[in-house]
């Protein structure tokens, strides 16, 4: 079952389902894996807008020219709902009895295969554990060598690509937090702090070199921590956990620092989401020293997630001042120097808009973008993608980030236990 509920014929306008999207991503055998979500929304959000004409006009000073966004929005609002007439998300599963959030699924007896060692490139799987921490320390990426794994924390493989090389997943255990992760097959995760990408760009390289194939990507979506004075609270008020940089100067020499470009293969794609703050949107592509130009990178597309109820309405009013129900993904393309020549300016290219309509779900978890920019992009079956500040593995893709494995934990899982109910 595709996470596309509804594709436009002009390819322009979507309905994503965001777990789906994710699920689909993992290639799991198992099709009746479900990700454990939040409640799917009906009704639209509360609205906190300012009341006087005053603070309306002082607000929207402050704000983007978001016109052109906001008319291909409701152009595909109209659009979709001409033509698709079903419930905006697939019924989800909200902490089953089953499978409460937090607590591990048991193993059926099949799943429980023998724990063996990591093995390094052209190593064979042996049955014992042994010397784990030097086979790491002296290798900068490791191939994990049968269908379960065994360590005992994460602190083993902290700063090494380690990769599932086979078309089946691998199940990866912690044996010091009994945490047990699903590896999609032919995925490669590096745990790191992305301020330092010395240790991923060794990983990279020596598989590449192993395996002769590019060290270089096709496609690279990052959805960067930026600056949020909401989530700040949040974590003051222990209501948040997710970690963001404190100002958008620290962003930029965090961003700047990865050398980005040299991982984006010529011709290739870079996909950053961005907040709706003109700052930010600055940093990344609009203007002349931006992240884009930096690395030789031509705005192509401003892709706009649009956050609605499970009946298709948005959260919030399109125009609204001081919270938008959406969020945008800008697509730059590496330009080669055949294109560079044709076009010297790369401000001359008209930006393409497309526009994804998809019931929210946990905090900032995003939709899985592999499927749309496969076809959208005509990306080859094989193509190599990188997930930066990733919080999930993806089939075939490399994931960089502190919190890779975060939705890839058997306990974010769950099967058959569904909830259609939406929160009112």
């Amino acid at each position: 079952m595709s996470s596309i509920l509804y594709r436009h014929e002009s390819n322009n306008v979507f309905v994503v389902d965001i777990p789906a999207s994710i699920a689909e991503a993992q290639a799991f055998a198992d099709k009746q894996l479900k990700l454990i979500s939040s409640v799917a929304i009906h009704q639209p959000w509360p609205s906190n807008e300012p009341k006087s004409d005053k603070a309306r006009a002082k607000l929207k000073a402050q704000q983007p020219d978001d016109q052109p966004a906001q008319e291909a929005i409701k152009n595909a609002l109209t659009s979709v709902k001409d033509g698709f007439d079903a419930i905006y998300c697939f019924p989800r599963i909200v902490s089953p009895e089953s499978v409460p959030i937090g607590q591990k699924r048991r193993r059926s007896e099949s799943e429980s295969q023998l724990s063996v060692n990591l093995a390094g490139p052209g190593s064979q799987p042996t049955h014992a554990a042994k010397n784990v921490g030097d086979t790491l320390n002296s290798r900068p990426y490791i191939v994990l060598a049968a269908m379960n794994t065994d360590i005992e924390s994460l602190d083993e493989v902290d700063e090494r690509l380690v990769c599932n090389s086979t078309l089946s997943t691998v199940k990866l255990t912690s044996r010091g937090t009994s945490t047990t992760y699903t590896i999609p097959s032919q995925a490669s995760f590096h745990i790191g702090d992305c301020s330092d990408p010395r240790y991923f760009r060794q990983g990279v390289k020596k598989q590449a070199e192993d395996n002769q194939t590019c060290r270089r990507f096709d496609v690279v979506v990052m959805d960067p921590p930026w600056p949020s004075s909401s989530i700040r609270r949040g974590k003051q008020l222990g209501k948040s956990h997710y970690t963001v940089l404190r100002s958008v100067d620290d962003m930029r020499r965090l961003l700047f620092g990865m050398d980005l470009g040299t991982l984006v293969d010529g011709g290739g794609l870079l996909a950053v989401w961005i907040t709706n703050k003109p700052a930010i949107r600055s940093l990344v592509a609009s203007s002349s020293n931006s992240l884009f130009s930096q690395c030789g990178l031509q705005l192509m597309e401003e892709w706009i997630w649009v956050k609605v109820t499970s009946n298709g309405e948005p959260v919030l009013p399109v125009d609204s001042l001081w919270r938008k129900p959406y969020e945008i993904l800008l697509v730059g393309k590496k330009v080669t120097a055949e294109e560079e020549t044709r076009s010297p300016d790369p401000q001359r290219h008209e930006v393409r808009r497309r526009v994804i309509l998809a019931v929210p779900d946990l905090h900032s978890r995003k939709p899985c973008l592999k499927q749309l920019m496969t076809d959208v992009f005509q990306l080859p079956p094989r193509h190599r993608g990188l997930e930066i500040f990733a919080r999930n593995l993806v089939s075939g893709w490399h994931a960089w980030g502190n919190e890779a494995l975060k939705f890839n934990d058997e306990a974010c899982w769950a099967r058959g236990v569904v909830r259609a109910d939406f929160q009112g």
